[in-house]
């Protein structure tokens, strides 16, 4: 299963802030007219694009998700188990992890998931600002 097609992107960790990977990921998506959602929970829009407090929120049935994460291990772990624990946790097809956005620990959960890096659903060690335009 490849990270890209005809799904929705979650940018989670989506920020206002120029400088920040958040941003500049978010704007990637954008400058790629893909369909993307920020999900952010102090801020209502990032880049002109409304957010969603979390990933539980953003989720709508009958919609398949590709998640870019760009926050620190244990808010992306708590995030994902949230979701992942949930009725909606199956909308979740595949997940990109930037640069320190996870660990062993957030890894081997989403091993027992289902998600590996060798079926395709599961990027880490890897930026999708170097390597994203080769995957699409």
């Amino acid at each position: 299963m490849a990270f890209f097609g005809n799904r929705t992107y979650l940018v989670v960790g989506a920020s206002k802030n120029p400088e920040k990977y958040g941003y500049k990921v978010l704007k990637w998506y954008l400058d790629r007219n893909l369909n993307v959602v920020p999900i952010n929970p102090t801020t209502p829009e990032v880049l002109g694009a409304k957010t969603k407090s979390s990933i539980l929120e953003a989720l709508a049935n009958g919609h398949e998700y590709s998640l870019s994460v760009i926050t620190p291990p244990d808010v992306s772990y708590n995030s994902l188990k949230e979701v992942l624990e949930s009725v909606k946790g199956d909308l979740v097809k595949s997940i990109w992890f930037q640069p320190n956005s996870y660990d062993e620990k957030l890894i081997s959960y989403l091993n027992k998931k289902g998600f590996y890096k060798n079926k395709g659903n599961l990027i880490y060690n890897d930026c999708i600002l170097v390597s994203g335009d080769s995957k699409i």
